[in-house]
């Protein structure tokens, strides 16, 4: 009974560290992707003249922003919402020349964020998925 014990306690360590893991490339996709939308947003409102709601229901992507609201942003941490947040708070508020600008600052900011995340997702990933392996092992070592 202690090795089923044992062998439960191993697996669900190593599988909370491979979900950190998860987590971390998870974080790196979704800025991406958000970053990714930003510029189509932003290319939109230079070249395409258009009103911004018919900009944003024509740009296509996973992450976007429907009535005000980044929608499919789960998984990104607080200071990545409030880059999101910042930028779809501003849309509309000023010139296209504004417009412009203001999507240019959150790439930017957005650039910042991906790069700490991909430093983050490197650094850390492996490391996620072999203390949870290693302290999943201990942890059965000590029941048996």
């Amino acid at each position: 009974m202690a090795v089923i014990g044992a062998v439960m306690i191993f697996a669900s360590c190593a599988l909370f560290g491979v979900l950190e893991a998860v987590a971390l490339s998870q974080r790196v996709k979704k800025l991406t992707l958000c970053r990714n939308y930003i510029m189509r947003v932003g290319e939109e409102i230079r070249h395409s003249r258009k009103e911004l709601p018919e900009i944003l229901r024509g740009v296509k992507s996973s992450v976007y922003i429907e009535n005000g609201v980044w929608q499919n942003t789960a998984g990104l941490k607080d200071e990545d919402l409030s880059v999101l947040y910042s930028y779809a708070e501003s849309l509309g508020t000023t010139d296209i020349d504004g417009q412009i600008k203001n999507t240019n600052v959150h790439i930017e900011r957005l650039d910042i964020l991906l790069c700490d995340a991909v430093d983050k997702n490197k650094k850390c990933s492996r490391l996620y998925v072999s203390l949870g392996v290693l302290c999943g092992a201990f942890l059965a070592i000590i029941i048996i």
